[in-house]
């Protein structure tokens, strides 16, 4: 392949770090940290952070040294550019977030499209199937490149693609903006560059340019337009990391990031020569040539900061009104990331005012055929709702096939969506996060001074409680056929809306709540109101307190759940749940988690108030990839409930793996 090189020059103020002569004591120690855990969005842990200031204060003076503090930086480290601290030209680009956001958040739904020339392999090489996503066959099965321009790319000629069709679905859909990959990590342009050969134009039969079709397609019936551009990992570029077959000496490790080796440091400069003669162009092309109204970046972490910033910087000079998602590194974006597969959402809102979440129809992003793990509709209404309600923004992809056409699976999926979104799109477009406490009925979103009850658990009577809601209600209706609803006061600030015997939408009946004045909860309220009309309710671990060094997983398959509860975390770790009951109830209690054979084993307990249940973790066999583990409930007895307000805790009592379990949910099934 030949590369067209543009020289771009790009100026990096060098930081140098704070020293701390005679050392920190405990709380600039927590102010640091706090610091630290808000940039990268993880919960302060005050317990976490005393024992490891103790573990590092070797001389007990209550100080600590920089030597004390960085241990690590006692051992030779690679020289390289360190990133500008609160450059100026970030600083004033972020001035105009909130108006170069304002269309994005009232989308809040759209179309995430993963297609490439990997397309046409299908998650298949030489009759082996990849069990990770199909877009990184490149990297799995360590083809040559020259082999995989000549037996994959050259063969590319999606001549079934219609871009109009392809809107035409994101649109029905209920979808309001749509973001493609332009370059994968594969590191071949979806577009005709003239930047670099390895482009759609040179390296495979396909005459056509699908960026600017889809542009056009989006323009024509009103879709916000966008790209996905891979800045960090370029598999076809010596300088571009993680392709060790083609290129000896290219970097592999993620975490800690490569370059802090040393036997990498002549890879820094490779890197930066791919930023300057690569990225940086290629992005610039894109930008200029299909005026795009959001950039996806990825992967940050597998290039310097400063790598980073470079690449921010060019298109910020060029581009100001672009969105920005979180990927071109901490604090750069103009919104946050969920990880890849949310199969449910933390409490986001918490931490971030602008989030997005970004599931897939199965377990890869790009088409894979023999990949059968799709989620029914019902599954993405429920995520939707539950981004709404945490006040995000939900982009879902697909990965069309290789000849151009969208996979039948895909096309079914996203027409159950849209016929939901026909109806219930105002529940979700301009909504922000509620105010209450979780509701075991579903979720509820907010715009204005309306509220909307996604009931996805339809209580038998058809009685609704809705709690935590100190504002009065002025009327209710169902958002489907604005049929008034009755509705009455339960109690403080808890309210009856009575709807309709049996459910109107199986998946999920919106009812619109209209109240006298600002909606407002009570302040930092968890605590979850278990009823005696619904036949299960459900109290997941993102709803949860988590203490003694565990914390929450991410949200994905491999990871939807509490993580962490190794032998550390015995003496000191629980999972509790607040929940209350205006009632006397009986409940069967299911524990809901994961345990792996060979990784996961022990004993635990779960407390509701004085009454014990303790039983023997059970494990599962080892599946192909860890995407793949159960959440399986296990019945652990009956409880009984007084009215009043009650704990629900989990804690291990012996552990005999190297972890004790992922706890994920507690099920509670009407007797």
């Amino acid at each position: 392949m030949k590369t067209i090189i543009n020289i771009i020059t790009a100026s990096i103020l060098l930081g140098t770090a704070t020293a701390f002569a005679e050392g920190i004591d405990l709380e600039q120690y927590f102010a640091e940290k706090r610091e630290y855990n808000k940039r990268i969005g993880r919960e302060f842990d005050p317990k976490k952070y005393t024992k490891l200031f103790a573990k590092l204060d070797q001389n007990g003076d209550g100080l600590l040294t920089d030597e004390e503090r960085n241990p690590a930086s006692q051992t030779v480290k690679a020289s390289y550019p360190q990133p500008e601290k609160d450059p100026a030209w970030f600083v004033e680009s972020m001035k105009t977030r909130d108006q170069r956001l304002e269309w994005y958040k009232e989308a809040k739904f759209g179309m995430f499209v993963h297609w490439g020339v990997y397309s046409l392999l299908a998650g298949e090489w030489n009759g082996e199937v990849a069990t990770g996503y199909s877009e990184h066959i490149l990297r799995s099965h360590q083809i040559p490149l020259d082999t995989y321009a000549k037996d994959v790319a050259a063969k590319f000629n999606p001549v079934k693609f219609n871009a109009d069709e392809w809107i035409k679905l994101c649109k029905a859909a209920g979808m309001k903006y749509f973001v493609i990959t332009s370059k994968h990590h594969d590191g071949l342009a979806m577009w005709p560059s003239d930047v670099n050969e390895w482009d759609i134009a040179d390296a495979t039969p396909f005459e056509r340019d699908p960026m600017a079709e889809l542009r056009d397609a989006c323009k024509k019936h009103g879709i916000h337009f966008g790209f996905y551009y891979s800045q960090a990992q370029d598999w076809s570029h010596p300088g571009g990391q993680r392709n060790t077959w083609d290129f000896p000496g290219n970097p592999t490790q993620k975490n800690p990031g490569w370059y802090e080796d040393p036997k990498f440091a002549e890879h820094i400069q490779r890197s930066e020569k791919y930023i300057k003669e690569k990225s940086i162009p290629q992005l610039l092309e894109i930008v200029e040539r299909y005026q795009p109204d959001i950039i996806w970046f990825d992967t940050p972490s597998w290039v310097p900061l400063y790598q980073n910033q470079m690449v921010l910087k060019a298109m910020r000079e060029v581009a100001p009104n672009i969105v920005v998602n979180s990927r071109i590194g901490y604090g750069l974006g103009d919104y946050a990331s969920t990880c890849d597969q949310p199969d449910d959402i933390q409490p986001y809102q918490k931490k971030h005012d602008v989030w997005e979440g970004i599931p897939t129809t199965n377990l890869s992003y790009g088409y894979h055929a023999k990949d059968k793990s799709h989620k029914p509709v019902s599954f993405f209404i429920a995520l939707l709702a539950k981004t709404a309600e945490r006040g995000g923004n939900m982009l879902m992809n697909i990965g069309p096939m290789g000849n151009g056409l969208i996979a039948p699976e895909d096309v079914e999926i996203l027409t159950g969506i849209g016929k939901w979104m026909d109806v219930n799109g105002e529940s979700i477009y301009g909504t922000t996060h509620t105010p209450l406490p979780p509701q075991t009925f579903g979720h509820v979103s907010r715009k204005g001074n309306k509220l909307y009850l996604h009931v996805m658990r339809w209580p038998v009577d058809g009685k609704i409680t809705l709690a935590g809601l100190k504002t009065p209600i002025a009327k209710a209706w169902l958002l489907a056929d604005k049929q008034p609803l009755d509705f009455s006061s339960a109690g403080s600030n808890d309210w009856n809306i009575q709807g309709p015997g049996n459910a109107p939408d199986p998946i999920n009946t919106v009812i619109v709540v209209e109240t006298d004045g600002e909606p407002i909860g009570i302040e930092n309220d968890e605590t979850t109101l278990l009823v005696s009309n619904i036949q299960e309710q459900r109290l997941h671990a993102f709803e949860s307190k988590v203490e003694g060094g565990l914390k929450w997983g991410q949200g994905s398959p491999r990871d939807n759940g509490v993580v962490g509860w190794n032998k550390g975390a015995m003496e000191d770790g629980q999972v509790e749940w607040s929940v209350r009951v205006e009632a006397p109830l009986e409940l069967q209690l299911d524990l809901v988690y994961v345990a792996v054979e060979g990784q996961h084993g022990g004993r635990y307990t779960v407390s509701v108030d004085d009454q014990r249940f303790t039983a023997n973790v059970e494990t599962q066999p080892k599946p192909d990839s860890s995407k793949k583990v159960k959440y399986i409930p296990h019945t652990l007895g009956k409880v009984r409930l007084q009215p009043g307000i009650h704990s629900i805790t989990v804690k291990g009592e012996e552990i005999t793996g190297k972890e004790l379990f992922m706890p994920s949910s507690i099920l509670l099934q009407r007797l």
